[in-house]
Parts: C-alpha cells; sequence; structure tokens
C-alpha cells in the first residue's frame, strides 16, 4: 500500500502520462503481477508491465 507512482508531465500542465511504477514484496509477486496482469484492459488502454530495478523506482517520477 502506498507504493504506487504515477509519472506526470511537468512540461504538459501535470498531465498524467501514462507510465507508473509499483512496488512489490518480493520479486516472486512482481513476476507474478506480470505473468497475472499483463495486457489486461483499463476502460480503453491496456496494460503493458515490465521490471524495474530499486533504484529506478526510487527516482520514478522525479524530473530528470
Amino acid at each position: 500500500e502506498g507504493s504506487i507512482k504515477i509519472e506526470r508531465d511537468e512540461e504538459n500542465d501535470g498531465k498524467i502520462t501514462g507510465w507508473g511504477a509499483a512496488l512489490f514484496e518480493s520479486e516472486e509477486e512482481a513476476a507474478r503481477a506480470i505473468e497475472e496482469r499483463q495486457k489486461e484492459s483499463i476502460g480503453s488502454r491496456w496494460i503493458q508491465l515490465y521490471p524495474l530495478p530499486y533504484g529506478r523506482y526510487q527516482t520514478f517520477g522525479v524530473p530528470q
């Protein structure tokens, strides 16, 4: 809980980009999420999941 980060485009009035990151308790949980949710639909969009190193998660959404 509280581990989801949503990326916003600061150059475009802070609009949501469609990218997000979530932290899981273990690599096994992350792998299961990818297996179960890959290409699932959310409204008219679909989910594309990628593993993300923890260091990148920590800086996710921070303007570069």
